[in-house]
């Protein structure tokens, strides 16, 4: 958590510091705008009256108050139905239960500095909202970065059948060859081996694995080679 009464002076060498550390990170963002600095939620914090409370939950506290009924709701789907009880539009409001603000302005986050705004004093629910926050950001990161990778490993998943039905599993950037992260793991793997002694022979040519016997790519026809 961070004050609001921090100075630009001040926050700068800590946000460049949390920015460096997610370096080339996803960017990505859940109920209504809340996003990470590198890997850290920032909560700025204002004083009591900054913002004032509205009638209704927020969608992150809908979700958790439909969670103890034991109906399993995505905050996700709650975020329109909360900003239309609360009758704010696109206004900041404040949640009473989790005391987080909706829809908060660059000038309570600090411009881009921080991930969500909270007003004084935190309550235990807006802990734990912050906690499922980090945890949704953290999965949507983790989706994000495998819709980057380049398919599943060797022996691993379901098999091509189910992956064409459903398309999980599927880079759309995989029939293009080596992918950025793939060229990584295999230089990892190769530099593993190296160090144990175990090396390539000499002449030894990378090839292009084609799923059929000819393609055509950028107008020029690739064709299998014969053994």
């Amino acid at each position: 958590m961070s004050s609001c009464d921090l100075t630009t002076s001040q926050l700068k060498p800590l946000m460049q510091t949390l920015q460096r550390r997610g370096r080339g990170a996803p960017a990505v963002t859940v109920c209504g705008g809340a996003k990470l600095l590198g890997d850290s939620l920032v909560a700025i914090t204002h004083p009591i009256g900054t913002v004032l409370p509205a009638k209704s939950m927020c969608a992150m506290c809908m979700a958790a108050v439909e969670a103890k009924k034991g109906k399993n709701v995505e905050p996700e789907s709650l975020v329109a139905a909360a900003d239309a009880r609360a009758g704010a539009g696109f206004q900041p409001w404040l949640c009473p239960r989790c005391s987080l603000v909706q829809n908060p302005t660059p000038d309570l986050l600090c411009g881009t500095f921080g991930s969500v705004a909270v007003v004084k004093p935190p309550k235990p629910a807006t802990c734990v909202t912050l906690a499922k926050l980090w945890t949704m950001l953290q999965a949507a990161k983790a989706k994000e970065r495998s819709k980057r990778a380049s398919g599943r490993p060797k022996g691993s998943g379901p098999g091509v059948d189910a992956m064409l039905q459903t398309g999980d599993g599927i880079d759309e950037a995989a029939h293009l060859g080596l992918t950025h992260d793939e060229v990584l793991k295999e230089l990892k793997v190769n530099l593993e081996a190296g160090k144990r002694g175990k090396f390539l022979p000499a002449g030894f040519k990378f090839g292009l694995s084609l799923s059929s016997q000819d393609t055509l790519y950028k107008g020029v026809r690739l064709r299998r080679a014969d053994n």
